[in-house]
């Protein structure tokens, strides 16, 4: 049997930039440092696993607060994964850096991602209906959805849409 590699196998562009960042990252972590990423960085059970070999770990949202504060005599890095997170989620993270002096926030979403993120905030408002094509659940979609103004709506197949 032969097998072919598909020259377009392998990580998308803003997962590479994650890579060699968390990477560089983990190369230059002092004694004093923890790094995590917000949820998995990408959806790759095994690279996650290797991460954690290498003391990267995944926390959630909900869990970022409790971790600074436990950690209080650590320096914290925090990278938010490559789908990005809320607009408003964004903004709290934001905050808790003035709060705690160790911490700092990488942010790791894709610029692809991210521009996306900005044609919904520029291209809607209070009296348009913004339409994405998603599964409703992934949070990819749902940080899309925050920067979106007015009435919107997850579509997951064309039925949908009658």
């Amino acid at each position: 049997m032969k097998v072919t590699l598909s020259h377009n196998a392998g990580f998308c562009p803003g997962v590479m930039r994650a890579d060699k960042l968390i990477r560089s990252l983990i190369a230059g972590k002092g004694e004093n440092e923890r790094i995590f990423t917000l949820g998995k960085l990408i959806h790759n059970k095994s690279y996650c696993d290797e991460l954690e070999s290498l003391g990267v770990f995944s926390i959630e949202y909900d869990e970022v607060e409790a971790t600074l504060k436990a950690l209080a005599d650590k320096r914290v890095t925090l990278v938010i994964r490559t789908h990005g997170v809320t607009r408003e989620k964004y903004e709290a993270l934001l905050s808790l850096t003035e709060c705690f002096p160790n911490f700092t926030l990488v942010d790791m979403t894709c610029p692809s991602v991210k521009r996306i993120h900005k044609i919904a905030e520029e291209n809607t408002s209070d009296d348009t209906v913004f339409l994405l094509f998603s599964k409703s659940t992934h949070p990819e979609a749902v940080g899309i959805m925050s920067y979106a103004a007015g009435e919107k709506h997850h579509i997951s197949s064309p039925d949908e849409l009658c």
